[in-house]
């Protein structure tokens, strides 16, 4: 644009909708655009600038651009003496880096959630798109929520624009990103900035893309974690109040939200899994890329002894230097306990899992665990004691003789 112009060296595009925690809704993921270039002119300042980066693609003899994204610059060095600059940008998502205030958006609460998000993209001069049609199907669908009415916390909605879509009932500390991310994650989505600036509420698809192995750099795929990670469950809420759904069992999708409750929890689990899991094969593929697909979408993937994965792309860094290359990337954990999402939550959830809890004797004491996972809590004798659990999943608490004490806990499943 106006005031950079020079050769360009290097792009690099680093695109992510889910940190490798493994899969995650509610994300607000920011994606970075790094650019080595040699000047000819600076005629203005680098440092917030907005940059509109391409690549070109030759097709048959016509070259096609395709753009990257909207990004502003964060970052501009030289390690050289101006003879080449090295400049760092981000897009969009880091404008609603600011601490929320509803009285500058125009917001009252309690209010809707769609009407909170949309007063923020107002706010903030962006439209919302939606780029993927499971995320049409999920809203659409008439057993995907089921309207509540209660006065507190969240109305699960029929669909996003739905009058009975979500209530927030009061503002609590966070961020504009923040807010995006509860809101997204209501209806099993993540939130990223689209190519052309916009605000895209979003969650996986697959749009037929395969990566075979004539693509692959050598090596091919790499999997990792022994294989595919199936999720079964979420697991909400904050780190003071960690929220289960009631049919809780084997590995979690993450979700930090504060103004979710029990009932809307299980009410997502039944929209987003159907009853069943979703699956993924966490792996690491190194290839020549294609511009036009996003973190985002679900490609199949040849691995080496010819079988085709389907593979959930969280992140994928994409390289210009002459030619295209990119890493893409599947994130997946096989242990029960889940950090929450980093983001917009920087909170994790405080857990024992699958271990035992026991002591021979209590007198005048406690003894206990906040959650427990498949494990036991017990006790040969108590006395003036307690033995008790905050949440049991098929696990138990027993104590073999209890002499003026307390056994018990709070909620158990299994």
């Amino acid at each position: 644009g106006d005031g950079i112009n020079g050769e360009i060296i290097s792009m690099e595009w680093d695109n992510i909708v889910c940190s490798n925690d493994g899969l995650q809704i509610g994300t607000t993921c920011m994606d970075e655009f790094k650019m080595t270039y040699r000047p000819i002119s600076i005629t203005t300042p680098l440092m917030g600038r907005e940059l509109h980066p391409y690549v070109g693609l030759d097709i048959n003899g016509t070259v096609t651009y395709v753009p990257l994204g909207i990004f502003y610059v964060t970052n501009a060095e030289t390690q050289d003496d101006g003879y080449t600059i090295n400049i760092t940008a981000y897009d969009g998502m880091q404008r609603f880096m600011d601490t929320f205030d509803a009285s500058a958006i125009g917001v009252t609460f309690p209010c809707k959630a769609w009407d909170l998000l949309s007063a923020i993209a107002t706010y903030f001069g962006v439209t919302i798109s939606y780029s993927n049609d499971v995320v049409f199907d999920l809203l659409s669908s008439d057993n995907y929520f089921l309207h509540t009415s209660d006065n507190y916390g969240l109305e699960v909605p029929d669909n996003l624009t739905s009058n009975k879509f979500s209530k927030f009932s009061a503002p609590v500390d966070g961020t504009y990103r923040d807010y995006i991310g509860w809101v997204a994650g209501l209806v099993g989505a993540f939130a990223h900035m689209g190519r052309n600036g916009d605000l895209v509420i979003n969650f996986y698809n697959d749009y037929g893309f395969t990566v075979d192995r004539n693509v692959q750099h050598m090596g091919g795929a790499k999997i990792n974690y022994g294989g595919s990670v199936a999720y079964t469950s979420i697991i909400s809420g904050t780190d003071e109040n960690p929220i289960y759904p009631t049919n809780y069992s084997g590995n979690a999708i993450t979700y930090g939200n504060p103004y979710i409750t029990q009932k809307e929890l299980d009410k997502l689990c039944d929209g987003l899994l159907q009853g069943g899991n979703i699956t993924v094969t966490p792996c690491d593929v190194t290839w020549r890329s294609n511009p036009c697909i996003d973190a985002g979408d679900i490609v199949t993937v040849e691995d080496r002894n010819g079988n085709s994965l389907p593979v959930y792309v969280m992140e994928r860094v994409v390289r210009v230097t002459g030619g295209l290359a990119e890493e893409l990337h599947c994130y997946g954990e096989t242990e029960i306990a889940h950090t929450l999402n980093k983001s917009p939550l920087e909170t994790k959830l405080t857990q024992v899992a699958t271990a035992p809890i026991s002591a021979d004797r209590i007198q005048a004491g406690t003894l206990g665990g906040d959650v427990v996972y498949n494990g036991t809590i017990s006790a040969d004798n108590i006395t003036s004691g307690t033995l008790r659990s905050d949440i049991i999943y098929s696990g138990t608490v027993s104590a073999d003789n209890i002499t003026a004490g307390t056994i018990g806990a709070d909620v158990i499943y299994g």
